[in-house]
């Protein structure tokens, strides 16, 4: 395959399809945004396209949580796109974004593996595995990527996703930084542009594996966070303020990124302090 093929963005308008509909249409691909006021492509449009990237969804793990009907509806609408697509025979590659984060087994130690075990702990990771479920039965020719957090210019704060946008936002209003649970809290972030660097590689290269994590492969403390914040706004250091964990919340985890790397040649270039500066600069033009 190579980068002349179409590709279809379902999830054409969000944090992840938005940027990715642009990076493809610079380096020459025809893109069919799909968004979620748009009706579903026909099947000639699905089965003329290179890849399908199936990058919606409507729910963060505490929506999840709160409305399981929406969860219903995202996995229903997943249902659709892929009896649309047909038959495995000659059709394109599909690629599913899914949850690094939240599917694998808490039990286990990270970090964690393509091979490890999952678990459903939470609805939001109920939905992931079963979206993820599905794709395996279509018989498609698939990837599901199970991302880290993501982060970067573009991230909506008060979504209830991505603390490095909420904390910037806190921070540009003088508000405190909205701590759940502790500062030792370890998760793994994910610079955007290098998610992009993945995506492109995958529809030049179709199909490398069943499961792919995508992260930076590092553990970072929350309290590294919050210290490269505050370094990269020049403000003084803000205040904190402090409530329970969150049920939905994981307190420990980063992704094994190693057989990306092997697959693709693929690894993430932008270091976290680099990125948030990056997002800083972005949050502060007009």
């Amino acid at each position: 395959m190579t980068s002349d093929h179409s590709a279809v963005v379902i999830g054409g308008a969000g944090f992840i399809g938005a940027r990715l509909c642009a990076t493809l249409t610079d380096l020459g691909v025809a893109v069919l945004p799909v968004t979620r006021g748009d009706p579903l492509p026909t099947t000639a449009e699905l089965r003329a396209a290179g890849t399908v990237f199936m990058v919606a969804g409507s729910v963060t793990p505490l929506t999840a949580q709160q409305d399981p009907g929406r969860c219903a509806e995202d996995l229903a609408g997943l249902r659709r796109l892929l009896d649309r697509v047909g038959d495995p025979d000659g059709a394109p590659h599909v690629v599913l974004t899914s949850s690094g984060g939240t599917c694998y087994d808490p039990d286990s130690p990270p970090p964690y593996r393509e091979t490890d075990p999952v678990r459903a702990t939470t609805a939001y990771a109920a939905l992931k595995l079963d979206q993820e479920r599905l794709v395996a039965e279509s018989g498609l020719p698939a990837t599901v990527l199970r991302l880290a957090n993501l982060y970067g210019r573009g991230q909506r704060a008060g979504t209830g996703q991505g603390v490095i946008a909420h904390w910037l936002d806190a921070v540009g209003r003088g508000e405190p930084l909205p701590v759940y649970g502790s500062l030792d809290t370890v998760r793994d972030y994910l610079y955007l542009d290098d998610l992009m660097d993945l995506l492109v590689r995958l529809h030049r290269s179709g199909p490398v594996a069943p499961v792919l994590n995508v992260g930076s492969g590092a553990p970072t403390a929350l309290r590294d966070v919050a210290r490269l914040i505050t370094a990269a706004t020049g403000c003084a250091e803000p205040a904190l303020d402090h409530a329970a964990a969150r049920p939905v919340d994981r307190q420990r985890f980063w992704l094994d990124v190693g057989l990306a790397r092997a697959a693709l040649g693929w690894l993430p270039m932008t270091p976290l302090a680099q990125g948030i500066r990056l997002t800083c600069t972005a949050l502060a033009r007009p």
